[in-house]
């Protein structure tokens, strides 16, 4: 069999269902409405098929006191509920027996956190369960879609990052993935199938573009053809933003202005990037650039309270 990796780790054991597996990481990926993550590793290998508490506490090599499980009862149960395991070796101090419970996916950054970070400890959750022995956390108010989008690119992106799941990018829904040497009526046809796309965007334009740009190298036709489709789309309200995929991608998706100054704050809070693209400004590399862009993002929109998080020679 093969090793698992060290540290916390989300470890697949039923393979049933691979769309299952998908949802379970998305779910798992968006971050919470505070913006934290959870920082386990992916583990999707058949030979881990049935694996069980203890083979799984035998096998793991340490680094991390919680780590995961994602069973055949995980993939029957609507809520989707993970098996956190103890995979230390119990010391001489410790009280508790420290028996599995079952966390849904998105309270899995929290125990990950605080028992690997020694904020709180097994009981501290192992106690608060539900009766059907599942930890949902604290009640809180239902999402608004709004921070349901903006949270979800993130998670999108994280998966689309995420090792062994790159047989499942078709499945991405807010987020065009855009090769730098990829065809434009491709790019097109990505970026209109997207959540926000305006409607009022027109393509006759293109023609005039193609003549302009006929001598462009076809990665920095491309990087052109974006900021063009930005700037179009921001006359329209609507902010096209690229995120840092790789680099030979640009992951694009539309937003409003006050989406676009969330997304920012949440990816700058974990050292990520994303762009405004509009003509002249696909970098936001100086003062006056961010000045501009502020001031365009409270014209469409008042209730935007631009915090001015990107600085100077920033690009994040």
């Amino acid at each position: 069999m093969a090793e698992l990796p060290s540290g916390s780790i989300l470890v697949r054991t039923w393979f049933g269902e691979d769309r299952a597996w998908r949802s379970l990481v998305r779910e798992a990926m968006t971050p919470s409405r505070e913006g934290f993550l959870v920082y386990a590793t992916l583990v999707n290998d058949p030979e881990f098929a049935g694996l069980d508490p203890e083979a799984f506490r035998a096998k793991h090599p340490g680094g991390a006191a919680v780590s995961f499980l994602a069973d055949e009862v995980t993939f029957d149960h609507p809520e989707h509920p993970v098996l956190a395991v103890w995979v230390l070796p119990p010391q001489d101090f410790d009280r508790g027996d420290y028996q599995p419970f079952r966390v849904v996916p998105g309270q899995l950054w929290s125990v990950e956190s605080n028992i690997n970070g020694a904020n709180l400890d097994w009981r501290d959750y192992a106690q608060r369960v539900d009766a059907d022995g599942i930890y949902r956390g604290h009640q809180v108010a239902r999402d608004t879609d709004f921070a349901l989008d903006v949270r979800s690119i993130m998670g999108e992106l994280l998966i689309h990052r995420a090792p062994g799941l790159a047989d499942c990018q078709w499945e991405i829904a807010r987020m065009a993935i855009v090769p730098r040497e990829e065809d434009p009526r491709t790019v097109r046809e990505r970026l209109t199938a997207l959540p926000h796309y305006p409607a009022a965007l027109q393509w006759d334009w293109c023609a005039g573009f193609d003549a302009e740009h006929a001598g462009d190298q076809r990665g920095d036709y491309i990087k052109a053809f974006l900021e063009e489709i930005g700037e179009r789309a921001s006359a329209l309200g609507t902010v096209l933003a690229p995120l840092d995929v790789g680099i030979d991608d640009y992951g694009s998706v539309f937003v409003t202005s006050a989406q676009f100054e969330e997304l920012a704050r949440l990816f700058d809070d974990h050292r990520m990037s994303v762009r405004h693209v509009r003509r002249g400004c696909w970098e936001l590399l100086t003062a006056e650039h961010k000045a501009a862009i502020s001031a365009w993002a409270r014209a469409k929109d008042p209730k935007v309270s631009v915090r001015g998080r990107l600085k100077p020679g920033d690009t994040s």
